[in-house]
């Protein structure tokens, strides 16, 4: 099995944000125009012609969500599973590799491929292979999710995980710790450890299984030619009984609350952790560390914060800023819905930690209070949506993996369509101007603004005491 993914794993998204630089990418491709009635102008054709992908409910209150390239010999299913924001993130990491290794015996005999990836407060299972295996691929679904595993199946894959985990590093704790603090939860939904690990009993994990894979908390997409003669009858098959007998003839369209289920917490709850703290005074720093405080790694500090994105176009402009600041700073972004987790990461001299954070803290405060140039727009904008495709194709041209972003950068079912062609558009009209007002607005961090939250992890008591003290005048 693969290295692990390091440990935090419920914003995934914020700990492989700085992987993408931009030697990584590619000129983006342009897909055919996804509705000649559209907002999207022409020149920002960044989202494959899937047409109406609204999500389809079975009276079993699953989802199905159909994406149809005509032509295409390829299949790719993708299992989207909301977790619950207070599980934790190692029963979280359990679930997910249990049901993979449910599936993948079955796949690989036909020559699939099983993968997993994580997002914010959901984890996926990504199933390809030849369409001409269709029918093999969609009964080793079914099959994977008609029982709960055995206490026996889930410990094996506890205790294989527990020999494969990473020495823990001062990163993993001084992210978790960060963005657990922004989003009000434990500690251990955000961190995956052996003590967390440990901890797990099998009566947990298996009414952790049930609750994730309920019906009414899934999404599945299926990508494929559904014109290929042997697609149709196989899918209808498949509807029929997931994840139990159904009938296929009673389904219906426009699922209002599915938007809700996979962008969690709920959104009013979102409103209020992006509004600005009223406190007054310096915010602290706060150590994060393993209770025998054995870390590797540098010296590391997480600045985090809850940034407002109320429409397609604030989006657009927190995902180029932090693109174009990537190039001097680690910074990173996690979106959901109408609302972000903008996270800073400073890497701090172990033998001056105190200074090197006030020199460091300096330097990204001047990257943030720079103007950009137009060109630096366009080339974020270019490498971003250029990754993005470039990213499924390497994945059997996987449509499943930018539905799945589209249902992140959404606010209605209605709107998944549309809202990658939308924010391709959005990303090419923002303006220097714009992006500057907003860098400056919500992403500037000075020790007085209470919206963000400060952890180190790496550093003795004296060091601490010495950041936490106030500057000299």
């Amino acid at each position: 099995m693969r290295r692990l993914l390091p440990f935090t794993i419920v914003l995934a998204g914020l700990v492989a944000a700085s992987a993408c630089r931009p030697k990584d990418t590619m000129k983006p491709v342009d897909f055919e125009s996804l509705d000649p009635n559209s907002k999207a102008a022409s020149d920002t054709k960044q989202a494959p012609n899937w047409g109406d992908i609204r999500p389809t409910r079975l009276p079993s209150k699953a989802s199905m969500m159909v994406l149809d390239e005509p032509g295409t010999g390829l299949i790719n299913l993708r299992l989207l599973a909301a977790t619950d924001p207070a599980q934790r993130a190692a029963s979280t990491m359990v679930l997910a590799y249990a049901a993979r290794d449910a599936l993948r015996e079955r796949v690989e005999l036909v020559r699939g491929q099983v993968r997993i990836e994580f997002g914010a407060d959901r984890l996926e299972l990504v199933v390809s292979g030849s369409a001409a295996n269709s029918q093999e691929l969609l009964d080793a679904l079914n099959s994977a999710f008609e029982q709960v595993p055995s206490a026996r199946q889930l410990a094996t894959t506890r205790g294989r995980l527990l020999g494969e985990l990473p020495r823990p590093d001062t990163m993993a704790f001084a992210v978790a710790g960060a963005t657990s603090a922004v989003l009000e939860r434990p500690l251990h939904t955000q961190l995956v450890s052996a003590d967390g690990l440990l901890r797990l009993t099998p009566e947990e994990l298996r009414t952790a299984w049930e609750r994730t894979f309920s019906p009414d908390r899934t999404l599945l997409m299926v990508h494929t030619d559904i014109s290929r003669a042997n697609i149709d009858p196989a899918l209808s098959d498949f509807a029929k009984t997931w994840p139990r007998k159904v009938a296929f003839a009673n389904l219906f369209r426009g699922l209002s609350e599915l938007i809700d289920v996979f962008h969690q917490p709920p959104r009013r709850e979102r409103d209020r952790r992006a509004r600005p703290s009223m406190n007054k005074g310096p915010a602290p720093i706060v150590r994060a560390e393993p209770p025998n405080g054995a870390l590797k790694g540098r010296p590391t500090l997480v600045i985090a914060r809850m940034i407002p994105l109320p429409t397609m176009e604030a989006r657009a402009l927190a995902r180029l800023t932090q693109r174009t600041l990537q190039s001097t700073v680690d910074a990173r972004l996690s979106i959901e819905g109408t609302q972000g987790v903008w996270l800073y990461r400073v890497s701090m001299d172990p033998t001056e930690p105190a200074d090197s954070l006030t020199s460091e803290l300096a330097r990204l405060q001047d990257q943030v209070r720079r103007s950009p140039q137009r060109w630096e727009l366009e080339q974020a904008a270019s490498l971003w949506l250029g990754a993005r495709v470039v990213g499924a194709s390497l994945h059997h041209e996987d449509w499943t993996a930018m539905a799945s972003e589209a249902l992140s950068l959404s606010e209605t079912d209605e709107e998944i369509a549309l809202s990658l062609s939308r924010d391709a558009s959005a990303m090419n009209e923002a303006t220097p101007e714009a992006l500057h007002e907003f860098a400056l607005t919500y992403l500037l961090p000075t020790r007085d603004d209470q919206a963000w939250r400060w952890f180190v992890s790496g550093v003795d008591d004296q060091a601490l005491r010495e950041m936490n003290e106030p500057p000299s005048p």
